[in-house]
């Protein structure tokens, strides 16, 4: 559906800075930005 929740993620730069970025995203999507995240970073979000 479109429910979603605010979700806060935190982006790591290559010089060691950090973003972060405020969006909305369904459950499902949340799951598959951490399996991504996990997949190219080898660590959790």
């Amino acid at each position: 559906g479109n429910e979603g929740k605010e979700q806060s993620l935190h982006f790591f730069s290559s010089d060691g800075s950090t973003r972060e970025m405020k969006i909305w995203l369904s459950a499902t999507e949340v799951a598959n930005i951490c399996l991504a995240w996990r997949r190219v970073c080898g660590q959790g979000l």
